[in-house]
């Protein structure tokens, strides 16, 4: 067909509505012109009649402009333009007939006929576009059933209850394509030639050719056109229509890149864990907690139940729901559930782990009907809380690690509908009752951990030792931390290994002396971890002035003399300003104490970093003068430079 052709034919969907409208009309008051005592005019229904003719003699011919352009069922389109013609020749009759008698007994039936064409061809009409079912789409029930129309029809996607089985063409793309695609590219209305409703189309491919590509998603014209943008010409949909959702393009281009086949499961092409739970969300149950009608909690009822011992804060800006914990400094003050009543229906998450939380308190969790996550590990709660545990309908995710709750009290869970994950760590849960509670629940799963037995070899994390200062003037405070629960820390000052009489870490301890603390953690059935150190420096800062003979090297010239007595120890970070570095000259500086004083040792900090050409150095010279001119060495020493590549580490020089 020619561009003139193409172009008038288009105009069809604009000019077919005025003569459904005009007849419409017309027929109206034809009808109420026949009754007595109506005001109906002839002129109005012959004006309505001549009009309509003209207008659906129009739309008739720019039908068969379009029709010539394809794309569409042949024999739907012979059926819809044969009704359009004779829906025109019928107009152009009635025209004709009220114009020469307006009494004649044919008139009426044979516009009541026309009528009933003007309703089927109009239901041709939508077929054509809209794809075969459209009328009858979101019908009831009983009415689709009367109509003979196949299976109820859900609006929008179907949720799907085992993602993992779903086969990823059928039950993910199809219902996609059904809601974005299947309009314009269905059997019926093959627009470009294709059709996106069975493996078929999307096997054959359109009038340009295939549209899956051999190359994954990217060498996919269909794909392609998927992620271009909204105005560009070519984009799918087109202008006007909406766009995908972020994810069902996602979810084609993997199809896609796994070679678009189309009996494969979910599980099958293994989507990772980002993408497994966007087509959770997408395609999976709903939250049974978004399907209530959970009005957000206003800014002051957030502050009321923020006020005192709990942190309250939302878990999203656009959801309802909150987030509690108990604050650190208030878990051995007086506190009580009732404190966040303000926020109760949208609370959904609690953590009190830590807590002295009891099965005397454990009641109050019944008044926050909506927790989905409850944090109890390290709490004093038994088998007696898990009643009131039970009764929250909605909960999904329970930590039950290092309570005395067992397997009696885990039987409280049974039926549980939502709960989905119980960690029991530490617990005086078994295997025979986390087996009980997963037959009963099959959507639940307990974790009770690794059986110990196989950590025997393992050896346990190293010890943190925290300490507020290393160079303090005092005392300073020394705490340490095991990392596994249930280690126990040895340690010892004096810089040796520390054995198993070594003493044994009770709580934080002070220090007012230099010492080098060494640390190591021993348990049952794991293996010693490695020993932790730290050297702490008990420090005076008499110091009036501190100069160099020489100033650094420009690449690290760190604060100047003052880097030397600043108070701080260097990082391994040797750019930062803790570090002063000289290359090719010696470190020279003079420290001014202002009088005579008696100095029992003198440390300096230093750091290596093999790959930056940055050493430790190798000797270290201590000199003494009562008038600052004349100097007399009081300690010196060299040191060794071992061999081989080294990691990066500091060292601190003690004379």
């Amino acid at each position: 067909m020619n561009g003139i052709g193409l172009f008038l034919g288009r105009f069809h969907p604009l000019v077919l509505h005025f003569p459904i409208a005009l007849l419409s009309l017309a027929f109206v008051l034809a009808v109420l012109a026949g009754r007595e005592r109506s005001r109906v005019g002839p002129g109005a229904v012959r004006t309505l009649l001549d009009v309509g003719a003209l207008t659906a003699v129009l739309a008739a011919g720019l039908g068969v402009l379009l029709a010539l352009e394809g794309g569409y069922d042949e024999t739907l389109v012979g059926q819809h333009r044969l009704s359009g013609v004779a829906v025109a020749a019928a107009a152009v009759v009635l025209a004709w007939m009220h114009r020469r008698s307006e009494q004649s007994r044919m008139f009426m039936p044979l516009f009541t006929g026309t009528m009933v064409l003007v309703l089927w061809t109009g239901h041709l009409g939508g077929t054509l576009t809209h794809g075969s079912g459209y009328l009858t789409a979101h019908a009831p029930a009983p009415l689709r059933a009367l109509l003979g129309a196949d299976g109820p029809r859900q609006a929008g996607l179907v949720a799907i209850g085992d993602l993992d089985r779903a086969v990823v063409f059928l039950d993910l793309l199809g219902p996609v394509v059904e809601e974005s695609c299947a309009e314009c590219h269905n059997p019926v209305k093959r627009k470009n030639g294709l059709d996106l409703t069975t493996a078929e189309g999307f096997t054959a491919g359109g009038d340009e050719g295939p549209v899956l590509g051999e190359g994954g998603a990217l060498a996919s014209p269909l794909f392609r056109r998927l992620i271009l943008p909204p105005d560009h010409e070519d984009a799918m949909p087109p202008t006007g229509k909406p766009r995908l959702d972020p994810t069902d393009v996602e979810l084609i281009g993997w199809w896609l890149d796994h070679g678009a086949p189309f009996d494969a499961t979910v599980a099958a092409l293994a989507p990772e864990p980002r993408l497994k739970r966007l087509l959770e969300e997408r395609f999976g149950e709903p939250d049974p907690i978004s399907l209530l009608r959970i009005r957000p909690a206003s800014g002051r009822a957030v502050r009321r139940a923020s006020g005192g011992a709990f942190e309250v804060e939302r878990i999203s800006l656009d959801a309802p729901y909150l987030r509690a914990r108990l604050r650190p400094e208030a878990v051995d003050a007086e506190w009580r559930l009732e404190e966040l009543a303000p926020v109760a229906d949208q609370l959904t998450e609690l953590d009190l782990g830590g807590s002295p939380f009891d099965d005397a308190r454990a009641a109050g969790l019944e008044s926050l009907p909506h927790l989905k996550r409850l944090e109890l590990q390290n709490t004093a709660v038994g088998d007696a809380a898990m009643s009131s545990v039970g009764r929250l309908e909605y909960l999904v995710s329970l930590n039950l690690y290092g309570t005395a709750v067992g397997d009696r009290g885990l039987a409280a869970l049974t039926g549980h509908e939502h709960l989905e994950a119980v960690y029991a760590w530490n617990s005086g849960v078994g295997p025979d009752g986390a087996g009980e509670l997963e037959t009963s629940n099959p959507k639940t799963r307990v974790d009770l951990g690794a059986d110990p037995s196989l950590f025997a070899s393992t050896r346990l994390p190293v010890p943190r030792i925290e300490i507020d200062s290393l160079l303090f003037m005092g005392r300073a405070i020394v705490e340490l931390e095991g990392g596994i629960p249930g280690t126990v820390l040895h340690y010892t000052l004096d810089g040796s290994d520390p054995g198993v009489d070594a003493p044994v870490y009770s709580g934080p301890f002070e220090v007012d002396a230099s010492a080098e603390v060494r640390v190591v953690g021993r348990k049952p059935d794991w293996a010693d971890s490695p020993v932790a150190s730290a050297q702490l420096l008990r420090v005076e800062l008499p110091a009036r002035s501190v100069s160099l003979e020489r100033p650094p090297s420009a690449d690290y010239p760190g604060q100047g003399a003052l880097t030397l007595f600043d108070g701080t120890l260097g990082t391994t970070n040797y750019r930062a300003p803790d570090w002063l570095g000289y290359r090719g000259d010696d470190l020279v500086a003079t420290l001014d104490l202002g009088e005579p004083r008696s100095i029992g040792s003198v440390t300096v900090g230093t750091v290596e970093n093999l790959q930056s050409w940055i050493f430790f150095p190798r000797g270290l010279e201590v000199s003494a003068s009562d008038d600052g001119e004349t100097f007399r060495t009081v300690a010196s020493a060299s040191y060794e430079v071992p061999d081989g590549p080294r990691d990066t580490s500091r060292r601190l020089i003690t004379e």
